[in-house]
C-alpha cells in the first residue's frame, strides 16, 4: 500500500497497490465506499478519517488483505524551504529567505531556530553571527491543524575578515539583488587588486587583477540563485564580501 497518510485542505487522497500480482481489487472506504482499481484517486471534499481496506485478489484467486490510516486535517500542507548559504562570515547580516508555497494560507506562523538558542517568527528574518562555528538553522511553519514538513540546514560561520592595513573600504549595491550588482572599492593608496568571486561551493565564477588603483567601482553579473563570496585581495590584506541572488 502507498499513500500520503496525512491528508490537508484541498489535497487530494491517493490509494495505490503496489508490488504485487493482484489482478482484480476492492478498496473500502472508513464509512464503506468501495473502488475497484489498482490506483484510486479520491477528492479532497470526499476524503475521511480513518481505516481504508484493501482487498486484492490474482489470477489464480488467491486474496490478501491489508489497511492503512488515513488523517485529514484543516490547514494547508507547506514543506519549509529557505534559501541561506553553507558558509558566512562572523559579523555579517544573514539574510534568511523562506521560499515555502504559503499564499495559499496568508495565516501560516513561521518559527526560526538559528542553532545558539536566539529564535524568531518573523518570515524573513535578518541575522547576525558574533561567533565562529557550526550552527544548525532549523525553519518550522505551521498552517491551521495540518502537521507540516520541517526543514534544518548546518551553517558553518568563519572569521573572514583581517586586519587591515592600507584602508580598503569595499561595499556591495545592493548586498540582495537579483543577479546584478556594484562593487565599489576605496583604497588609502595605489594597490593592486585581486578580485574573486565563490559561490557557497567553493566554484570560482570571477578572478580578475586590477593594477594600481586607489578607487574602483564594477558591476558583476551573476546568473543562478544563491549565495556568493566576492574575495578582494591587496597588499593591505583580504576583505571578503557576501551577496545574495534572489529572483
Amino acid at each position: 500500500l502507498s499513500s500520503g497518510e496525512i491528508i490537508c485542505d484541498e489535497e487530494e487522497l491517493e490509494l495505490l497497490d503496489i508490488g504485487t500480482d493482484a489482478t482484480s481489487w476492492i478498496w473500502t472506504s472508513p464509512s464503506g465506499n468501495t473502488y475497484n482499481s489498482q490506483s484510486v484517486m479520491i477528492e479532497n471534499q470526499e476524503v475521511e478519517s480513518g481505516v481504508y481496506v484493501l482487498e486484492a485478489s490474482n489470477a489464480e484467486g488467491c486474496t490478501t488483505e491489508e489497511e492503512i490510516e488515513i488523517s485529514v486535517f484543516d490547514g494547508a500542507s507547506i514543506e519549509s524551504k529557505f534559501l541561506v548559504g553553507n558558509t558566512a562570515c562572523t559579523g555579517d547580516t544573514i539574510h534568511f529567505i523562506d521560499y515555502s508555497n504559503i499564499e495559499i494560507d496568508p495565516s501560516a506562523s513561521f518559527f526560526w531556530d538559528f542553532g545558539n538558542g536566539i529564535t524568531s517568527t518573523e518570515v524573513n528574518p535578518l541575522y547576525s553571527y558574533t561567533e565562529v562555528g557550526e550552527y544548525d538553522i532549523y525553519l518550522e511553519i505551521t498552517s491551521g491543524d495540518c502537521p507540516n514538513i520541517s526543514i534544518d540546514k548546518t551553517v558553518e560561520i568563519m572569521a573572514c575578515r583581517q586586519e587591515l592595513e592600507g584602508f580598503l573600504n569595499a561595499k556591495l549595491m545592493p548586498s540582495i539583488n537579483k543577479g546584478d550588482f556594484n562593487l565599489e572599492l576605496i583604497l588609502e593608496e595605489e594597490s593592486d587588486v585581486l578580485i574573486e568571486i565563490f559561490n557557497v561551493n567553493g566554484m570560482n565564477f570571477v578572478s580578475e587583477t586590477f593594477n594600481k588603483i586607489e578607487f574602483l567601482q564594477k558591476p558583476y553579473h551573476l546568473e543562478e540563485e544563491g549565495m556568493y563570496f566576492i574575495k578582494i585581495s591587496y597588499p593591505g590584506g583580504i576583505q571578503t564580501l557576501r551577496t545574495i541572488v534572489a529572483r
